[in-house]
């Protein structure tokens, strides 16, 4: 990581950007953190007045600033300390909130979708995968129907979930999904 103790800061900036109804007004804060311009936008003024203030407040204590995000090490995210949700585990979520309420078609279209993107979200490495017919009969006979999760499996059936369960990508990474094979 990079870092510098070379941080200057500026006056915010209000912005006027015409929207249909009339002005709408946000507000700029920016800084550079050696010698690299930073900005970040806000809706109101006071929470701008704030984060200026706590760059300043940091920059003040003597803290270093990470010359890529602009932000004093204080304020970096930190790393998750569980594990990242993945799109498999975000699907069982997704479904078990939607399932109660859902008429049988709609149940059987949101499986059916699932089921048809779940086999191509998964980790590069693992292009390995079972079949994908094999994957679409396991997520939509034993696995996305909550009803059908306590069913009892066929060997190849677990240890294709298995496979799933362990290949499938976290979903911060589901924008950059690797093409594994087709559909």
């Amino acid at each position: 990581m990079n870092t510098s103790y070379k941080v200057r800061f500026w006056e915010i900036r209000p912005n006027k950007s015409k929207v249909r109804a009339g002005k709408v007004v946000s507000y700029t804060v920016r800084w550079t953190v050696a010698g690299r311009e930073k900005n970040r936008t806000f809706q109101r003024s006071a929470q701008a007045k704030n984060f200026l203030s706590d760059l300043r407040q940091a920059a003040k204590s003597g803290e270093e600033f990470d010359v890529e995000s602009g932000l004093p090490l204080s304020q970096l995210p930190k790393p998750e300390e569980t594990p990242a949700r993945t799109w498999l585990a975000f699907s069982l979520a997704y479904i078990d909130m939607k399932w109660p309420d859902a008429a049988p078609k709609s149940r059987d279209g949101l499986t059916e979708t699932i089921a048809t993107v779940t086999p191509v979200l998964v980790r590069e490495d693992a292009c390995d995968a079972p079949d994908t017919g094999l994957l679409r009969k396991a997520l939509r006979k034993y696995y996305l129907a909550p009803q059908d999760r306590g069913r009892p499996r066929p060997h190849e059936i677990a240890d294709a979930l298995t496979w799933l369960e362990r290949a499938s990508l976290p979903m911060s990474e589901v924008g950059q999904a690797p093409a594994c094979g087709p559909l």
